[in-house]
C-alpha cells in the first residue's frame, strides 16, 4: 500500500470516528436534554389544564347550584310553564349552555328550554344513578339524545325551603367547549411543537374510558384510552401527576397523566387528563441539529480530504524522489543528486543522502586507486614468480641431466672394474 494512501486513510479513518462520535454524542445529550424539558413542560401544562377544566366544572356547579336555588325553580307553586320560561332566560344569558331542563323525583321531564320530550321519563342511568345514590349534584359526559353528541350533564337536586326534593335540575354544555380549554390552557404547544395537532389529549374517567378527546372523536365514551394501560401506572401510588416514556403501536410517546383535584367545594369525578407528544414530533428539533451536524461534517470532511490529498503529496513527492535516487545509487550512479531544499527532516534526510553519495564516490574512487595499486602490485609479484619458477625450472633441468651423467659414470666405473 502506498504511503499516501497510508496517509489518506489514517486522516479519514480519525476524521470519520471523530465527526461520528461528536455528532452521537450531541444527539444523544440533546435528546435527553429535549425528553426532560418536555416532560417537565407537559407535566406543567397538562397539570395546569386539568385545574382549568376543575375551574369551568366549579364555575358550572356554582351557576347550577344558584338556578336550582331560584324561587322559581325551588317553589311548589310554580307551574312547568313558569320554570320553563326561568330556564329560557337563564341560557339566553348563558350562552355556554345548549339546553335546560328540569325533571321530577321521577325522572320525567316537565320544563325543557327546547320544548322537545316533555313528559317522557328519563332512564336510571348516567346522572340518574348518582342522583338515586343520595348525590345532590353530580357531573358526567354522555352521549346527548338532544344534542346527538357527548354533551357535560350538570344535574342538581332542587329543594324547597323544608330542604325536600322537588325535582333535578339539568344543564348541558357541548364537551367542545373542552377543545378550547385543552387548547389555550397554559400555551398547550408553547416550546414544544408549532403544531397543535402535535400534542394528543384524553379525558377519562376512573376507568380509562374515554370523556373526550382531541383526536379520536369517535372513540369518545366507547373506547378505553389507549395510553391508559401505560399511564395508570404512574399515578399509581396516589401521585396527583405522572409521565412515561412508553410506545403505542411502533411509535414512541412521551405522555403526561394528572388526576381531577377539584376545586374548592367542588370535589370532581377522580377523572384524568392525560397529554401524549410523538419523540418524532418532539425530537425534530434535536434530528435538524444532527442532520445540520452531518451536513457541516460532511463539508468538512471533503475540504480536509482535499487538504489531506494535496498535503501527502507534498509529503511523499521528497520521499518518491529519495527513492527514485537510491535506486539509481543501486544502480552505481554516484552521481545522482537530490534536489530537495526544506528544513524538516525531509531536508535533513536528503542532505545526508547526498553526502552518503558524496562518500560512497570518494570512497569508490579510493577504493580504484588502491585497486589499481594492488593489481600492480600483484603484477610485479606474478611476473616475480614467473621468473623464479622459471629459474627453479632449468635449475631442476640441469640437475636432471647432471643426475643422468652422473649415473652414466658409474655405470662405466662398474663396467671397468667388472672387467
Amino acid at each position: 500500500m502506498k504511503f499516501t494512501t497510508k496517509i489518506i486513510g489514517l486522516f479519514l479513518g480519525l476524521f470519520l470516528f471523530s465527526s461520528a462520535f461528536i455528532i452521537y454524542f450531541v444527539y444523544d445529550a440533546n435528546i435527553k436534554i429535549l425528553t426532560q424539558e418536555i416532560t417537565n413542560r407537559l407535566e406543567d401544562q397538562t397539570f395546569h389544564t386539568m385545574d382549568k377544566i376543575d375551574r369551568m366544572l366549579y364555575e358550572r356547579y356554582v351557576e347550577i347550584t344558584a338556578l336550582a336555588n331560584d324561587p322559581a325553580i325551588s317553589s311548589k307553586d310554580s307551574n312547568p310553564g313558569q320554570i320553563s320560561e326561568k330556564l329560557k332566560k337563564y341560557i339566553e344569558q348563558n350562552k355556554r349552555y345548549a339546553s335546560l331542563s328540569f325533571f321530577d323525583m321521577n325522572r320525567v321531564r316537565i320544563a325543557d328550554t327546547t320544548g322537545e320530550r316533555l313528559g317522557e321519563q328519563h332512564k336510571l342511568d348516567d346522572y340518574w344513578v348518582d342522583i338515586s345514590n343520595g348525590r345532590d349534584f353530580t357531573v358526567d359526559i354522555h352521549q346527548s339524545k338532544s344534542l346527538g353528541k357527548p354533551a357535560f350533564h350538570f344535574a342538581y337536586v332542587v329543594k324547597d325551603k323544608k330542604g325536600a326534593p322537588l325535582g333535578v335540575v339539568v344543564s348541558r354544555m357541548k364537551a367542545d367547549y373542552l377543545y378550547d380549554i385543552v387548547k389555550n390552557a397554559g400555551g398547550l404547544t408553547e416550546g414544544i411543537h408549532s403544531s397543535e395537532d402535535s400534542v394528543k389529549a384524553d379525558l377519562v374517567n376512573d376507568k380509562g374510558l374515554i370523556l373526550y378527546s382531541t383526536y379520536n372523536q369517535e372513540g369518545i365514551l366507547t373506547d378505553i384510552s389507549p395510553d391508559w394501560i401505560f399511564m395508570r401506572q404512574a399515578i399509581i401510588n396516589g401521585e396527583k401527576i405522572g409521565s412515561a416514556v412508553h410506545s403505542y403501536l411502533n411509535e414512541e410517546e412521551i405522555s403526561t397523566i394528572a388526576s381531577e383535584m377539584g376545586y374548592l367545594d367542588f370535589k370532581g369525578s377522580n377523572w384524568k387528563l392525560i397529554m401524549c407528544i410523538s419523540t418524532k414530533e418532539a425530537f425534530e428539533p434535536a434530528v435538524r441539529l444532527r442532520n445540520k451536524l452531518f451536513v457541516i461534517f460532511s463539508l468538512t470532511g471533503i475540504f480536509i480530504l482535499f487538504n489531506i490529498v494535496v498535503l501527502s503529496r507534498r509529503l511523499t513527492r521528497p520521499i518518491n524522489t529519495l527513492l527514485d535516487a537510491s535506486i539509481e545509487i543501486g544502480r552505481g550512479n554516484l552521481e545522482k543528486k537530490i534536489d530537495i531544499v526544506s528544513k524538516d527532516e525531509i531536508g535533513q534526510l536528503a542532505i545526508s543522502f547526498n553526502k552518503m553519495t558524496s562518500d560512497l564516490k570518494k570512497f569508490k574512487e579510493e577504493m580504484l586507486i588502491h585497486s589499481s595499486e594492488l593489481e600492480n602490485k600483484v603484477a610485479e609479484r606474478t611476473s616475480e614468480l614467473i621468473r623464479i619458477n622459471e629459474q627453479l625450472n632449468i635449475e631442476l633441468i640441469e640437475r636432471q641431466r647432471i643426475e643422468r651423467v652422473l649415473m652414466e659414470l658409474k655405470d662405466v666405473a662398474e663396467a671397468a672394474n667388472q672387467a
